[in-house]
């Protein structure tokens, strides 16, 4: 019968082991405030299974094993979860004194789930603090309306202040000046979010270095350098200061021939230039802008049938011209 009941017991003791324990918390880590102080941070997920946390403090020169069961190498005070104050939304803090200023530290922290006195040891040397944003790209490009527009991706975010954005014109952080007097709102959204912002303090000819600065509640992360080169300022093109149908040529053209025409527009005036044979008819027409250049005639009419041999006229007329050359084609 003894033996029944022992079998029993250890049946059961096996089973509370394999029952499902607790979530831990998902990281945990430790910064130290001053030589002789720091923090403890974790998160407090799943909250509404953990009633209870336990904490140590331990130099890193030696890992040290969270035990399954309390022990005195829980060194710093644990208490009930409700007891600890929130770092940020769903993030517990711990203030610790004390500390020795030459030593560095492992942060370690155990859920207890009381319904059972079941654990769930974590410790900062084996978790992943999950960054406060997540970057997909940082890019800018000159506009033609003689800006740089910035802009970046952000994938998640969690706890962000916001962003910044500095300048330079040589790649050295030390000599960059902030362009966003009003940091850019974070959205803390956890889908894709993109950022952008305009940069009107830029010289035709000049390159320039920027980087952006993402702001937590602990601190800040920078991201960059990316370069834009902005393009040397194009003098204005020369125009005309007349408008007129300068050359034909070849002039006679044999049949099969192009006839090249050379005309001015000035500035400000549109032009047409016609082709007519010698019964008033229509044969090709060019609208040309200001500027100068160069039209071709292939020697057909509208329907693309090639014109006989014979005299033509072109045609130009404008606000301020109206004049008529001939064309002359032969066999």
């Amino acid at each position: 019968m003894k033996r029944v009941i022992l079998a029993l017991s250890l049946i059961l003791v096996i089973g509370l082991c394999l029952a499902a324990t607790p979530g831990h918390p998902n990281w945990v880590s430790f910064e130290k405030t001053s030589p002789t102080t720091g923090t403890i941070k974790w998160s407090a997920e799943p909250a509404a299974d953990v009633d209870y946390y336990y904490l140590g403090l331990h130099p890193t020169t030696a890992v040290y094993n969270a035990p399954a069961y309390c022990d005195p190498n829980w060194n710093q005070p644990g208490d009930w979860a409700a007891s600890f104050s929130f770092d940020s939304p769903g993030v517990y803090k711990f203030d610790v004194v004390g500390l020795d200023a030459g030593t560095d530290y492992y942060a370690y922290v155990a859920a207890v789930e009381t319904g059972g006195w079941t654990w769930g040891a974590f410790s900062s040397w084996e978790s992943v603090v999950p960054l406060p944003v997540e970057l997909t790209n940082f890019m800018g490009a000159y506009s033609a309306s003689s800006f740089v527009s910035l802009s970046w991706t952000s994938q998640t975010e969690t706890n962000m202040r916001g962003y910044r954005v500095y300048r330079a014109e040589i790649q050295d952080i030390a000599e960059a000046v902030s362009i966003t007097p009003i940091m850019i709102p974070a959205t803390n959204s956890s889908t894709t979010t993109t950022y952008t912002h305009r940069d009107d303090e830029v010289c035709a000819g000049g390159s320039y270095w920027y980087w952006l600065e993402c702001l937590d509640f602990q601190g800040s992360d920078m991201f960059g350098p990316i370069n834009v080169t902005i393009p040397e300022e194009q003098a204005a093109p020369e125009l005309p200061q007349g408008t007129a149908l300068r050359n034909i040529y070849p002039n006679p053209a044999r049949i099969g021939d192009v006839t090249s025409m050379d005309v001015d527009v000035k500035a400000g005036e549109t032009a047409e230039v016609s082709i007519y044979n010698s019964r008033g008819q229509m044969l090709k027409s060019f609208k040309l802008i200001e500027g100068f250049h160069q039209i071709s005639w292939d020697g057909l009419d509208q329907q693309g049938n090639t014109c006989a041999n014979g005299i033509y006229f072109c045609h130009i007329n404008s606000a301020s011209t109206n004049n008529t050359q001939k064309i002359v084609r032969v066999k």
